[in-house]
């Protein structure tokens, strides 16, 4: 009778302490979640960046290649888009050839014109940093940048991603170039940021020495 009682005993003790743990669980979620609707009441709450958007505020634009285009294109291009309401556009990306002409010989004029455009329409400039395609001339200069098929044989830089972005000449030309777009952009006003591309390929390079490197 005893043992039958202390049994009973435990088993109710036993489901008193797995109700608390419940209990206690259930609290500490609630708990978790009032936390983070403070700290997410309190960030907005919190002082607007002057450059950020604010509340019913949205940045809306494109990636704009504007050495395809005519002046006169490129006027009908920022009115569309400021009638659209965009406010921000992405542009320096495929435009290598038209930054550095020649090796060494930095043009931003052109450049400089079109950025002046979008912010008198009121249209911020991410200043994109190319990276491909590379110009002529540094296929010309360094025969490494070329890509090099499976076969051993060396293919002509006829389309976009025909780049050996391994090749260290291609690495420092590219450096430079970033060096002197940013050097050149960043004491105007009217660039509102700069980023390099993201795409730097989509097929595998093989470098000189025959070592293959996957682009991401």
């Amino acid at each position: 009778m005893w043992a039958a009682d202390s049994l009973w005993v435990a088993r109710r003790m036993w489901r008193v302490s797995c109700n608390n743990v419940m209990l206690l669980k259930h609290l500490v979620k609630c708990l978790i979640v009032l936390m983070t609707w403070s700290a997410a009441s309190t960030a907005q709450k919190g002082p607007a960046h002057a450059n950020w958007p604010g509340r019913g505020q949205l940045f809306v634009g494109t990636c704009y290649q504007p050495v395809d285009r005519s002046p006169e294109q490129i006027d009908s291009d920022i009115a569309i888009m400021k009638r659209a309401g965009f406010n921000v556009v992405r542009m320096g990306d495929l435009s290598w050839d038209s930054f550095e002409p020649s090796q060494g010989k930095f043009t931003f004029e052109w450049f400089d014109k079109i950025m002046d455009k979008m912010q008198r329409n009121g249209i911020r400039v991410i200043v994109d940093i190319p990276g491909s395609p590379a110009p002529i001339w540094l296929h010309r200069a360094h025969p490494g940048v070329d890509i090099v098929n499976e076969n051993g044989a060396r293919v002509p830089p006829a389309e976009r991603y025909m780049d050996n972005i391994s090749d260290p000449d291609y690495v420092r030309e590219a450096g430079l170039l970033a060096d002197a777009i940013t050097k050149h952009t960043i004491p105007r006003s009217s660039p509102s940021a700069t980023t390099t591309r993201s795409e730097t390929g989509s097929c595998p390079i093989r470098s000189r020495t025959g070592s293959a490197s996957s682009p991401g």
